[in-house]
């Protein structure tokens, strides 16, 4: 490869005449110039750096800054991961409501294979072995199915929470912890139990009769959920990724309180109630609250 350059020229200052060039010739050229230039540069360059004690001192601010902010940014966003993934259950729970009153034809869950009152009628002298038989055929054909149907099940945990759930839960001080089985059975009360394809766990009970709707023109029942949104993953507290709500009769998916009741027992809000490892009760009511936010 060769340039040619007009008589007259100069590259790094040398008068060139018409010749052709090689280009290993025009690089040491170059090389030269630049030479030059940095060395005519460098002493008004070396006013405008940082010293060794300036750059470790910016550092050093910097890190105080990072080590006392970013926990708090940290936690920020955590809270607000849980929250997504709670949000998105409730969704899916909603969603799979309504599909199910126009797949049934009905305007209410209690004509549905949902409402069932099996597991409450099992007689008190009922061997052991027959009572979870009993509560897990009753469960398989109402809550299971439902789930199976309306969900896209990774793991099915029948009626026991271990397999798909953490081993234990922390109340929100981490003052107090519980197993699955004790976080999630609220007064022994089974529920079928999966993991679904988001990742959370789910355990859910059969519909049965509210007494807080005994006096209404229609019939009403509700269903008691259980979550974790993210699992076994961690942190397995009380309010942060567990949490319990209710599907009512009509389709609407609702706080664990019951209607009309005393919600200052919250967990999330009571002064005293926060070492409750259970379910994080209220807590999900607080969160659709505050606008979908963590803000406990």
């Amino acid at each position: 490869m060769t340039i040619l350059l007009k008589q007259g020229q100069s590259l790094g200052g040398a008068k060139l005449t018409p010749s052709k060039l090689h280009v290993a010739e025009i690089s040491n050229l170059i090389y030269n110039t630049s030479v030059q230039l940095y060395k005519s540069r460098k002493g008004i360059m070396k006013h405008y750096g940082f010293t060794l004690a300036e750059t470790l001192i910016t550092l050093g601010i910097i890190g105080v800054i990072a080590a006392l902010t970013l926990p708090s940014v940290m936690s920020s966003y955590k809270n607000k991961t849980y929250v997504a993934q709670l949000q998105k259950v409730y969704n899916q729970f909603s969603n799979a409501a309504m599909q199910m009153m126009l797949d049934e034809d009905v305007d209410n869950l209690t004509d549905t294979y949902l409402y069932s009152n099996y597991s409450y009628s099992i007689d008190k002298d009922t061997p052991e072995a027959d009572k979870n038989n009993i509560t897990r055929s009753a469960l398989t054909d109402s809550s299971g199915r439902f789930l199976k149907k309306y969900f896209r099940i990774t793991k099915d945990c029948s009626i026991s929470p271990d397999d798909c759930f953490a081993d234990t839960y922390k109340s929100l001080d981490k003052s107090a912890s519980a197993t699955a089985s004790e976080a999630i059975y609220e007064d022994y009360e089974k529920k079928y139990c999966v993991s679904i394809n988001t990742g959370a766990s789910i355990c859910m009970s059969e519909m049965n009769e509210d007494d807080h709707y005994e006096n209404a023109d229609m019939d009403h029942g509700y269903s008691k959920i259980v979550i974790d949104v993210n699992g076994k993953a961690g942190p397995n507290i009380s309010g942060r990724d567990l949490f319990g709500f209710q599907l009512y009769s009509d389709g609407t998916v609702g706080s664990s309180h019951t209607p009309g009741g005393d919600r200052s027992e919250s967990i999330c809000t009571a002064e005293g109630k926060i070492n409750d490892p259970t379910y994080g009760s209220g807590c999900f009511e607080k969160v659709i609250g505050d606008g979908w936010a963590m803000d406990y």
